[in-house]
């Protein structure tokens, strides 16, 4: 029963890709309601969210490198693959 409270854990776990996704989705989703209830035009909004989350963004781009990494891709590739999910999650806030 531990083994399983311990795989759970370490799958909810900021460090690890789901959890580090969450918690950077979970940022977005906090600026976009306060950026609602300032009345933000869709720039302002835009610009914010490029610049907001630095933290939860660099922690999901390591873990999506870390995981990249681990299926057998290029550092290169890795980063890359990294940098579109950062794009694909903020054009989904959008």
């Amino acid at each position: 029963m531990s083994m399983l409270l311990f795989i759970l854990a370490a799958a909810a776990s900021p460090t690890s890709l789901e959890g580090s996704r969450s918690v950077y989705t979970e940022c977005l989703i906090d600026l976009t309601i306060d950026k609602l209830k300032e009345k933000a035009t869709v720039d302002d909004y835009t610009a914010a969210s490029k610049t907001a989350c630095e933290a939860e963004k660099e922690a999901f781009k390591a873990a999506v490198i870390k995981d990249e990494r681990a299926s057998g891709s290029t550092a290169a590739d890795s980063s890359e693959f990294a940098e579109e999910e950062v794009t694909m999650m903020l054009d989904d806030m959008a």
